[in-house]
């Protein structure tokens, strides 16, 4: 139901959560409702670029849309600050963003993303509106369980089929050159114009390219007299598809957007393609999301420094054994002689002044600490780290005098996933019930979960009282500190639509005000935070040669398409380090671009990545370990450290 809010509201309904798009009429922001929570795109049209005439326009339009394939209007809100339309948010931005060259979408779901246009413009049909710019960057996208689903937006420039208009130019308000038919060029257009731009995508798709390239005024020279030619990655058995599609004459095309659906899924049949994986009729994870052409060469990492291995560890920290303040945020870092390491072996935790070169000092005696439970847990604290374990949490630092203690920080009676704040301020923990509780305030606790945030009162010293935080009746498995007041927390809640379980994502402030809550349709698991401000990292459970960005201002998921299988993951100052099980790493820029490969050739078991720019890998071969240490900066790389 359409509702517009008096010029008079004091404030808009909607926290901005950030820009996600620039448009020709106006920008489009990512925000939320202040009492709901729903997150929303919020469409800012500007009077200059957007007449009062074209705003009713495209509204009149909207209103008259109801497709899943389409974005919807929800309503419209006129403050004082300007007019916007509230439509529905896609977080896995355009199409665009998917057509790169080195991580491509598969051909499977590249097909079906172009059925799920050719349904939304059926739709728009039927009620006689002509789209008039079908282009990737009006391709939005809702992040799927097994992909993703294609909403089209921007009817700007629509136009009913009735209406009459004056021929122009193509260079203006009208379209864009690369993806219109001949007949647009000179004012003309059907349904079937719609249909021409279509299979423009649908070559793109299949050649990672376009059939026509040039100026505006060389795009319609060719639109209107080139013949289309096929390369070589275009198979035969789609080129009467295209053909039709692309012819110049509106009548030689096909009729509709169905029968064009209907053209695509055969030729897919005729190409082998897993028609269950277009999601036409099913959903399924047989055919990888995205295909990765990188061309970044395998680095062999050469002549590295290599120590024996006794145990190998479950989880690995390390960091500059002697880095002050100053030399932390120093504009050129040296690689450190030295590193603590830090390796969790079970329940035990070792402790060691590890050397990074082979003329470093020789290492102090390794010290280990006996807890007497596994940990499953190493976080990083400005004066050591952070070890949790099954039922209790402990800071891991040195003395005064260089021993290495444990000082308990909690207990509790079940398992609990923490989070550290960056400045070892404070400590968020999720659990179910506290160890301290009585048995009435236990049975209470155990009806909903809750999160403490406590201080670090040693060797860090604050005032801050432990607060409580009450949690929604869910399955908490991670927790992420996003900055010093803010606190991710991540659960898993049964789909409304599916048998599946899904991931939310709630963000609350250290005092447990509840800001947003962002419902997505995967389930995440391995989440990390990295040095990119409310931007983390994690796994996908039903898309395993993948990993996601999550953007939270604003929020936005973005698969990033990797050539191996990703087991371990870490965030780094620079971006990110990915590994496989059998020896190979992959470094990724902040974009989660590929910037380099390095093979090690040995089945890899933890990693740790430490400032500036080393890692530490501890591999296994037969039954030997080996800890390696690997000065990047010394390896062939697209990356300026």
């Amino acid at each position: 139901m359409l509702t517009l809010h008096g010029k008079d509201s004091r404030r808009s309904n909607y926290r901005l959560l950030g820009l996600v798009g620039q448009g020709q009429f106006g920008r489009v922001f990512c925000a939320v409702h202040r009492q709901t929570g729903q997150i929303v795109a919020l469409k800012s049209l500007e009077r200059e670029r957007f007449s009062t005439h074209k705003f009713l326009r495209e509204l009149r339009f909207l209103l008259s849309l109801e497709h899943p394939n389409i974005v919807m209007c929800q309503t419209l809100e006129h403050t004082a600050t300007g007019r916007h339309l509230v439509m529905d948010y896609c977080e896995g931005g355009t199409l665009r963003t998917l057509m790169q060259d080195e991580v491509r979408l598969s051909m499977a779901h590249g097909i079906k993303l172009v059925c799920d246009v050719l349904q939304g413009l059926a739709h728009a049909h039927a009620q006689d509106i002509v789209h008039c710019d079908i282009k990737p960057e009006n391709i939005l996208l809702k992040v799927e369980e097994h992909g993703w689903t294609a909403c089209i937006s921007d009817f700007g420039i629509a136009r009913l089929t009735q209406e009459v208009t004056e021929p122009y130019a193509g260079l203006g308000n009208t379209g864009s050159p690369a993806y219109m038919a001949p007949e647009r060029f000179y004012g003309q257009y059907s349904a079937v114009s719609d249909l021409y731009s279509v299979g423009v995508l649908l070559f793109e798709m299949l050649a990672g390219d376009r059939p026509f390239s040039g100026t505006p005024k060389e795009l319609m020279s060719a639109h209107l007299n080139q013949v289309v030619s096929f390369p070589a990655q275009i198979a035969p058995g789609w080129h009467s598809v295209l053909l039709r599609a692309l012819q110049k004459l509106p009548a030689r095309r096909f009729r509709t957007a169905e029968e064009m659906r209907d053209a695509v899924y055969q030729a897919a049949q005729l190409n082998d393609l897993d028609l269950a994986s277009l999601g036409i009729h099913s959903a399924s994870t047989s055919s990888p999301l995205l295909e990765c052409h990188s061309t970044v060469p395998k680095t062999p990492i050469g002549s590295v420094l290599a120590m024996p291995l006794d145990r190998m560890p479950t989880q690995m920290m390390a960091m500059p054994a002697e880095a002050d303040g100053e030399s932390r945020v120093a504009l050129i870092q040296p690689f450190p002689d030295v590193v603590t390491l830090y390796q969790a072996i079970g329940s035990t935790i070792a402790v060691s002044t590890h050397p990074t070169t082979s003329e470093g000092s020789r290492p102090p005696q390794q010290e280990t600490i006996q807890l007497p439970e596994p940990v499953t847990q190493l976080l990083p604290h400005p004066h050591g780290c952070v070890a949790i374990a099954s039922h209790s949490i402990l800071l891991i630092h040195r003395t005064d005098a260089g021993a290495v203690r444990a000082k308990p920080l909690a207990s509790f009676q079940q398992s609990v996933v923490a989070t550290v704040e960056p400045t070892g301020r404070w400590l968020a923990v999720g659990k179910p019930n506290v160890a301290q509780q009585d048995s009435a305030q236990q049975d209470s606790a155990q009806q909903d979960s809750a999160m403490l945030l406590l201080p670090l009162h040693h060797p860090f010293p604050i005032t801050l009282a432990k607060q409580s935080i009450s949690l929604p009746q869910r399955c908490l498995h991670s927790l992420i500190a996003l900055d010093s007041r803010h606190v991710a927390a991540f659960s898993d809640v049964a789909s409304t639509s599916h048998s599946s379980v899904n991931t939310a994502i709630d963000v609350y402030t250290r005092r447990g005000t509840q800001l947003v809550q962002f419902s997505t349709a995967l389930m995440l698991k391995q989440v990390v935070a990295t040095s990119f401000p409310y931007r983390l990292l994690a796994a996908d459970m039903n898309d395993a040669g993948s990993l996601l960005l999550i953007d939270l201002k604003p929020y936005r998921l973005t698969r990033i398409g990797l050539p191996v299988v990703p087991t371990l993951f870490h965030a780094t100052r620079w971006g990110y380090v990915v590994a496989d099980t059998h020896g190979e790493v992959v470094l990724l820029d902040e974009y989660g671009d590929i910037g380099g490969r390095i093979a090690i050739d040995e089945p890899i078991e933890a990693i740790a990545p430490f400032e500036p720019y080393g890692l530490l890998v501890a591999t296994r071969q037969a039954n030997q370990g080996r800890l390696l240490t690997v000065n990047l900066k010394t390896l062939e790389t697209n990356f300026m450290f």
